[in-house]
This record gives C-alpha cells, structure tokens and sequence, in this order.
C-alpha cells in the first residue's frame, strides 16, 4: 500500500520514482528516531540510503543512509552480509570490513549531523562546498586534509547514487562543469622508505627469531595483514619456490577480521630460495592450515604490538652501529622488495604481481621514480655488454 501524500505539492519525477521504489521496498519509519518530521513512508534504495517522504515541512525526500555505498546492496537485512562479501553494491568487487567500517564512520561521524535531516533536492554544491571546507573533527577542531577529502568523496558518491536512482536530476556535489573543486587533493603522507640489500640484512639480523618474518616482508612485498595471514598451505616449494597470496586480516573496530586481500586480487610471488628452504622448515613444523607466524600466545600478530615490541628495537639496535640508517615502517619493507626486484632487473609486469598492484599503470604511477633510475641502470649495464662484445 502507498503512502498517504496528502495534497502537498511534489516534484512528479521524483514522486514517480518513489512510487516504483515503494512497491516491495517499504520499511518501518523509526529510522526517523530523533528527526522532527513525521514521516509518512519509507522507501530503501538498496543498501545504500533511505528516501524519506515527510507530511510536514519541510516538503520532499530525507537522505537516510542505511549503509555506505559499496557496502551492500540487498534490501533485506539478512541477505546483505553474503553479498557485500562478494559483489559488493556496483556488482563489480566486495568492499572490504575496513572500508565499510570507514564509509560508517565518516557517515555517523561527519554527514549525518550536517544533512540527516535535509530534504534531497534542498542539497546544492555552494553548501556542499563550505560543510566541507570547514569540516570539523569530533575534538572540534579542523579536520585533516584527508578527512575533508574522504568525507567529500562519500557524500558525492551518495548523490549519485540519488542521480542513478532518478530522485536528482544531477549530482548537486558538482558544479556545472562536473568539477568538485573543493575536494583536497590526495596527499603524500611521507616519502617511501627504500632499503638496500645489505640495510634490509642487517636490521632482519638485528631482529633475532623475526629475521626470516622481515626477510619475507622485504623480499616479496608482503603487506602486514597478508604475511600475517600466511598459512602453510600457501608455500609452494619446489624449482620455482612461491607463496600464494589469498587473504588478508584487517583491523575493523579494534577486532581483526580475516578476508581478501586490499583489491581482492589474489596472487602469487616468487621466493629467493635461501629463504624458501628456511620457510620449508618452517612449514615442516605446521599442519596445512596453521600460520606460519603468530605471537607467543598463538594468536595473530598485532603490527602495533609487534613493531614496539620487536621492529622498533631492532632498528635501534641497527642504528647504533650505524647512525645514517633510516627509520622504515613495516611497510617500507613492501616499498624495499620492490625498489631491490627492479634492481634485480625485474619488468614492470613482474613488479605489479610482487606489489598486488590492480594494473602495470599503478604500479608506474607508485614507483615512478625508481624505473627513472633503472632506465640509466639499465643504459650502462648494456654499454658494458655491447664493450664486452667488442663494439668500440
């Protein structure tokens, strides 16, 4: 049964849409806990936000986010997990536990207080611009570039999704050109961390029991959620030593959850051999699902905990000895195996399956300056083959 809309002027196009999307998809109205309207139905748009047609002023459609774009797209409750896990709300790729924990708190955080309660075609790009320009944190004070920026990229994604829907005639996030100006631009945080070989060496040396763990880490560009997920089954020792890449834990909300790798690709990497025969000892010691690395009590590896514990002692213990070292992250180790795998030689295609990369263009796009290097590297190393072949 359809809503009672009483004689309130509508926009028919938007009233028109509503209706198709009323037909199996009504819900109960206390999503409006809290809001000042009395709202008359309730429409899901499927896993996205809730359209809200309200009998009072002010007149029109409540954007009510149920839940974060990509994180579902059923409508019932109980189909969403499934679903979210392997298509995701476009039908392309799942968003991961963390980035649908982000998009959740960003949106509770952040877009809820600001437009929970404004009416869909009342949102315009100058108000867009300004909310974002003087976002502020939970503290109260500005919130940081990246935050301005991720938030700005949700709410437009919420718009159009209203577009898509044909609830809006265009995206009001943007201004007439398509343009979102006032969107930050992606910031580089900090430069990344190349180790040499011989650095690489002596901080895995310095680490005691966590050598063969940095080593890995260093050499085959492991992200700290996959080597920590590593189970047994995934080595592959044989002439061509590899480990299969398959899954990852992430921390969503203080609790570590086990799933796909970040981009859900799967991959395999090759594995030096003097390290492949120190993990096949390793392997020798675990049943096929068991990991391969683990904290003392057996649980999974926390990068916070481990890094204090261990990685930070080990890199004063390296620094000591030499005051020029520098201070990598774990996850300078994955920048170092592959700035030392384009130093080996290795093409950009090589180099993208090590990283995980989704394409060769990323993989350019990320480490552009060290193929900028090989590319001389790779001018002398032939100047001195065609020297050896006795060209002068």
């Amino acid at each position: 049964m359809r809503p009672d809309h009483g004689n309130h002027p509508q926009p028919a196009s938007l009233a028109q849409s509503v209706e198709r999307l009323t037909r199996n998809e009504k819900v109960a109205s206390s999503i409006l806990a809290g809001g000042s309207a009395k709202p008359l139905g309730t429409v899901e748009l499927p896993g996205v936000f809730h359209i809200a047609h309200h009998a009072g002023p002010p007149f029109g459609y409540l954007i009510l986010p149920l839940f974060p774009l990509k994180a579902v797209t059923f409508s019932s409750p109980q189909a969403t997990p499934p679903r979210s896990r392997t298509s995701g709300a476009t039908g392309r790729k799942a968003a991961s536990p963390k980035t649908v924990d982000n998009y959740a708190r960003f949106y509770r955080n952040y877009v809820r207080p600001r437009w929970g309660a404004t009416v869909l075609t009342n949102v315009s790009y100058d108000d867009t611009a300004s909310w974002i320009s003087q976002l502020k944190g939970r503290d109260g004070r500005a919130a940081g570039v990246t935050t301005r920026r991720e938030v700005a990229l949700l709410f437009g994604r919420l718009m159009g999704f209203a577009v898509k829907r044909r609830l809006l005639p265009t995206n009001p996030t943007k201004d007439p050109t398509g343009s979102t100006d006032y969107v930050p631009g992606k910031q580089k945080l900090r430069e990344h961390v190349y180790l040499t070989m011989p650095q690489l060496v002596s901080l895995a040396l310095a680490s005691g029991k966590h050598s063969l763990f940095i080593m890995l880490a260093g050499t085959c560009g492991l992200r700290w959620g996959e080597i920590t997920a590593l189970v047994a089954e995934d080595v592959r020792i044989g002439d061509r030593p590899s480990i299969a890449i398959t899954k990852a834990y992430v921390e969503v909300g203080g609790k570590l959850l086990l799933g796909p790798t970040k981009g859900g690709e799967k991959r395999v990497v090759p594995v030096p051999r003097i390290l492949a025969d120190r993990v096949a000892e390793l392997v020798s010691t675990r049943s096929p699902g068991q990991r391969l690395f683990s904290s003392p009590q057996g649980s999974v590896m926390r990068n916070n905990t481990w890094t204090r514990r261990h990685y930070a002692r080990a890199i004063a213990t390296v620094t000591e000895a030499d005051p020029t070292f520098p201070r990598p992250t774990f996850h300078d180790l994955r920048h170092t195996a592959v700035s030392l795998a384009i130093s080996a030689g290795a093409n950009v295609k090589v180099v993208q399956r090590i990283a995980g990369h989704a394409s060769a263009t990323m993989t350019l796009d990320t480490y552009a300056g060290l193929f900028d290097d090989d590319l001389h590297d790779s001018a002398s190393r032939l100047n001195d083959t065609i020297t050896l072949n006795g060209w002068a």
